[in-house]
């Protein structure tokens, strides 16, 4: 079932075919069904049908899978214990499930739930941890999230330092360098909005300049970096 499992959702990469991503939840949900609960690696076959749900809700707007995405990952939190490396892991993808669902909802209580979870697995997390950096990339962005819905000055001045450590541990050839250049400078540019500091507007430019350096043409943050840099020069002539 595993491989059966792993060649709809492989399939599914290549042809956007959803019928291949449905198929992929359906055998999954099968080898759930048989695995008992004390099997050490039922905790991330559940996780993994959570990011298959997920997928699928991103792609066919069906609000009910990031529900279901959320009810499967924490049942994978509660099958694992303190101490557990796993638990790490399970309580991370259920923080980013929570973010999920506020990208589809807008809830503001979902994105509060996923800032609470994600500082508890930051502040847990052992030094030298090498998931930490995707961690606090996480919490930031989540943090970073919070600000559209609120004014709190507080949010966009502890997402920074967040965002910057991740954006610095990131090589420059990794593909995820773009979002975290475009995400950072974002809120550089929102607290130069709040406080009117020079150097945080010369930055967010800056920032969004090696974004831009950074992307292909074909890359999906590109236009965010563009508009960014437009809106950020914008400002500082202001």
């Amino acid at each position: 079932l595993d491989c059966l499992c792993g060649a709809y959702h492989k399939r599914f990469n290549s042809s956007g075919n959803l019928q291949d991503l449905d198929g992929a939840i359906t055998t999954f949900r099968i080898a759930i069904d048989i695995i008992p609960n004390d099997d050490e690696k039922k905790p991330g076959y559940l996780v993994y049908l959570g990011d298959l749900l997920t997928l699928r809700c991103i792609h066919s707007s069906t609000p009910e899978d990031m529900d279901e995405a959320i009810s499967v990952t924490t049942a994978a939190v509660d099958l694992t214990s303190d101490g557990d490396p796993a638990r790490l892991e399970c309580l991370t993808a259920l923080g980013e499930r929570f973010r999920n669902r506020f990208d589809v909802s807008g809830v503001l209580s979902d994105i509060e739930r996923a800032i609470e979870i994600l500082r508890e697995v930051v502040q847990a997390a052992s030094a030298g941890d090498p998931g930490q950096t995707r961690r606090r990339r996480l919490l930031a962005t989540a943090l970073a999230q919070r600000t559209q819905c609120s004014e709190e000055i507080e949010d966009i001045e502890s997402s920074i330092p967040l965002m910057t450590s991740a954006m610095e541990q990131t090589p420059d050839g990794d593909p995820a360098k773009p979002q975290y250049l475009q995400t950072l400078g974002y809120l550089l540019m929102r607290q130069f909005e709040r406080l009117g500091h020079l150097p945080d507007i010369h930055r967010s430019i800056s920032l969004y300049r090696r974004g831009i350096e950074f992307s292909s043409p074909k890359d999906a943050m590109r236009p965010a970096l563009i508009n960014g840099l437009g809106n950020a020069l914008a400002l500082r002539f202001q």
